[in-house]
């Protein structure tokens, strides 16, 4: 299974956000605010409802995306600011400036996403949110990070 979702990453999933990702960078940094696409899907192809809990510095929040081949879970919440933790109906996704944090933090320290991962798991169950599995923060924050360092590496090869 860790295979074949590592080699969806790689073939389907970063190729189509490296796009996605610019557009979103520019928009941040242009000072006139992120907004995703609006538009509704008109492909024709069976559509999803899919709730995705988002995790910020300060906040979890969840999200409805309505997802379809043409506008997949993945483009939908890097158009959010989000990165998603499995390439493929992802239930977590990460802030982007969190993860561009920690990357830039790592940069400076021993990377350790286990006490990064309890830290946050931590301040997220002092406001009232827990997790089903003991580690599954740790797992899918790691998996998180692992490919949005990636993505930061295509588009800058792209650019």
């Amino acid at each position: 299974k860790r295979e074949r979702q590592h080699v969806r990453w790689d073939n389907t999933v970063l190729p189509q956000l490296i796009a996605v990702y610019i557009q979103w960078e520019r928009l941040r940094y242009s000072g006139s605010g992120v907004t995703p696409r609006a538009d509704p899907c008109d492909c024709g192809g069976s559509h999803l409802a899919l709730k995705v809990v988002c995790l910020r510095f300060d906040r979890k929040e969840e999200v409805l995306l309505i997802v379809c081949s043409t506008r997949p879970a993945p483009v939908q919440l890097v158009e959010l600011g989000m990165f998603p933790c499995a390439p493929y109906r992802p239930s977590l996704a990460v802030s982007i400036d969190m993860l561009e944090w920690v990357s830039l933090f790592f940069k400076f320290t021993t990377p350790n996403n286990r006490a990064w991962a309890a830290t946050m798991q931590t301040i997220l169950q002092n406001r009232g949110f827990h997790f089903d599995a003991k580690d599954s923060l740790r797992r899918r924050f790691a998996n998180a990070l692992k490919y949005y360092q990636s993505l930061v590496s295509l588009v800058q090869a792209e650019l």
